[in-house]
């Protein structure tokens, strides 16, 4: 014959505490990698909207800020230059810290070996910018009379040079 027994044994009640601490660890343990997860994604999209923000202001003028780059191998625009130009607005956030995003942070543009503009936020790791070689010496042009005659005691006046470089422009 079975006993009737009205309730669970104390080893029963520490086996269900014990699974339903593992069903919580496992279900928190996924919900935060889930919002890190999250946070991460959106932090990505925030930075294409950057990036992309950079693109339309540099696309006004490309032409200088080309030449810029073609100087010094970068262009840098600021937050606070693509909010004043309505590309932004201005209260940016970090999804990862929820803190408002450092106006005088930057956008790189800079080109890649194919000549082609690439935009990287300041915050990210970003390329060192490609510089071409500069392998073209510059063009000089003396000014004035060649040959230069003078005469044994006058004082020598110099006419000058020009110097113009293919990627630097007049260098004189």
């Amino acid at each position: 014959m079975k006993l009737k027994r009205d309730g669970f044994t104390l080893a029963e009640v520490l086996a269900i505490i014990v699974v339903l601490g593992v069903l919580l660890t496992v279900s928190l343990t996924s919900i935060f990698t889930l919002m890190e997860s999250s946070k991460e994604k959106s932090y990505e999209n925030l930075v294409l909207m950057l990036e992309q923000s950079a693109e339309l202001y540099v696309f006004r003028d490309r032409q200088a800020i080309e030449s810029v780059i073609n100087t010094t191998g970068v262009y840098e625009i600021t937050l606070e230059e693509l909010i004043n130009e309505e590309m932004l607005k201005s209260d940016l956030i970090d999804p990862r810290t929820n803190e408002p995003l450092d106006l005088s942070k930057r956008v790189l543009v800079m080109k890649d070996a194919n000549n082609l503009l690439i935009y990287c936020f300041e915050d990210n790791e970003c390329p060192e910018p490609y510089i071409p070689l500069d392998t073209t010496p510059p063009i000089i042009t003396m000014l004035g009379d060649n040959p230069v005659y003078i005469s044994l005691g006058d004082t020598y006046i110099d006419a000058g040079a020009t110097a113009i470089d293919d990627i630097d422009g007049d260098i004189t």
